[in-house]
């Protein structure tokens, strides 16, 4: 499984690296600035799903250990909101 979690990972920093260097260019509008950045945070998403399936894995396997991080829940919620607001924005919701 972690072979798998890094066959996984590898392709998904390459994309968010590209999407990253794509928003700096200025020829870009912001319209699609902001699906570049959707585009972005849900790869950053998916990179979490993976570790989180790694996570659950070492569990199973009793290899686990928990370490606690601090959240910025505003951050979190303001991250969703984000990645759901141009499909909100097309049903007029």
């Amino acid at each position: 499984l972690s072979t798998v979690s890094h066959e996984f990972r590898t392709p998904l920093n390459i994309i968010c690296n590209m999407i990253e260097r794509l928003r700096e260019e200025e020829a870009i509008t912001d319209t699609n600035r902001q699906f570049l950045l959707l585009g972005q945070n849900s790869t950053k998403l998916l990179k979490v799903y993976i570790g989180d399936l790694l996570d659950y894995c070492l569990i199973h396997n009793e290899k686990f250990s928990i370490k606690l991080n601090n959240l910025n829940i505003a951050k979190l919620i303001d991250q969703s909101i984000e990645l759901v607001k141009p499909k909100a924005e097309d049903k007029a919701i």
